[in-house]
Formats: structure tokens, sequence, C-alpha cells
């Protein structure tokens, strides 16, 4: 099993949207359009993130939707893709409920739809002023990213050995292990997450400059920032 060693391009500084080439004789004559209004889509999303202006989250709305009114069987891509701007509107229940309608195969695997609705539901919650909703949504991410870890553990450590540790934050693996400790300091604080971390190197063997790298990456240092999708 080779899943733990999928190369994340769109990781650092951008969101991961997913773009299909048109096949699909639904789209016959529609391909060259369609691309182009997903792209747009894309383009309102990125101008929505970095220059803080949310009527760019309508636009890109408005583009997805006619985008996938010219290629039905993209649905579950654009549906995808319209969860990021529905997050950023806080319009948390249709984020959801996108994702939701998106085909678990377009995901890092399968159950980390469940990683992202979780981490939804959990930002929502917070919010709202519910504490005790908010934990019990970001214990469920956990334990569905620690039952990644835990069912590849075996392969991916001699990898997360490396000397070179540059070559391990390109892994899912490596990457997953990133975002479970983020997520763990949403629940247990980050002081605690960062001597778990301590606690994991000296358990694994996990090269050092990789542990210190996740542990600037919870500690919030911009200069070592992920993409955490929907934080």
């Amino acid at each position: 099993m080779q899943r733990f060693l999928k190369t994340l391009k769109l990781t650092y500084f951008c969101i991961p949207l997913l773009f299909v080439q048109c096949h699909h004789s639904q789209c016959a004559g529609n391909c060259e359009k369609y691309l182009e209004l997903a792209q747009s889509g894309q383009n309102y999303l990125y101008k929505s993130r970095f220059e803080l202006n949310p009527s760019f989250l309508d636009s890109a709305l408005m583009c997805f939707n006619e985008a996938e009114q010219l290629c039905p069987d993209k649905k579950s891509v654009m549906s995808y893709n319209k969860s990021f701007a529905y997050f950023g509107k806080k319009d948390y229940a249709n984020a959801v409920k996108m994702l939701e309608q998106t085909a678990d195969s377009l995901f890092l695997y399968p159950e980390y739809k469940t990683v992202l609705i979780e981490r939804i539901l959990a930002k929502s919650a917070g919010e709202q002023g519910d504490s005790i909703a908010q934990k019990r949504h970001y214990n469920n991410v956990v334990a569905n990213l620690d039952y990644y870890i835990t069912l590849f553990r075996m392969e991916a450590d001699s990898i997360m050995k490396l000397s070179d540790w540059n070559n391990i934050p390109l892994t899912s693996y490596a990457f997953i292990m990133a975002e479970r400790y983020c997520d763990r300091a949403k629940i247990v604080g980050t002081q605690r997450a960062l001597a778990e971390l301590d606690s994991l190197q000296k358990s694994t063997g996990y090269n050092q400059d990789y542990i210190n790298w996740v542990k600037d990456v919870v500690s919030g240092d911009k200069g070592q920032s992920i993409q955490i999708l929907f934080k």
C-alpha cells in the first residue's frame, strides 16, 4: 500500500481546489467554457482570501454553479469547490452540505471527508460559544486522523526517519501528522500538544527537524504555516 506517499502539490498557502479536464458527452462543446468558469471561480476565491473582500465569494459561487450547469457530471467537483465559498461566507450548513455531495474519491483519502466536515462543525460550534460541542468535533477530527496514521505507521516509519527532513513534509502521512497536532492543540492547548510532539519523537525516532517544523506550525509561526482546510 503506497497511498501515504501521495505528494501534496497544493499544501502551502493555497486552497486546493479540484479541476478535471472535460471528456464527458454531457459537456460536448462546453469544455472550454466550463474550464473558464471553473478557473474564474478559483480566482474569485483567491481574491476573497487575499483581498479580504467577501463579495468575491458570491462571484465564485456563481461561476461554479454555471460550470456545473454546463457539465452536470462535474457536480461532485463543483460541490467541493463551492464548500470553500460557503465556508468563507460563514454559511457552515451549506459548506457541510457541499462536502457531503462530494465523491469520496476526490479527497486525500476517503474518510478525509469526515475530517473536513467535523472541522467545519467545530468552527461553527466555537463561533456559537458552544465549547463542549466544539471540543467534541475536534476530538472526532483527531480520532479520524489517528486512524489514518495508525493504518500506515509501519510503512511510513522509515520515511519519517529520513536524514533529509525536506523530503518528509511532501508525503501525505507527514502532512496528516502535522494536521493532527494542530487539531489536537485546539483540544488540549498549544503547550501540551508541543509536549506530545516531543514524546512522539522520543518514542519513534522521527526526524527531529521534521518534528521542529510541526511544532512551529502548531505554534503559529507564520514562516512555517501550512494551509489546513476549514481551519
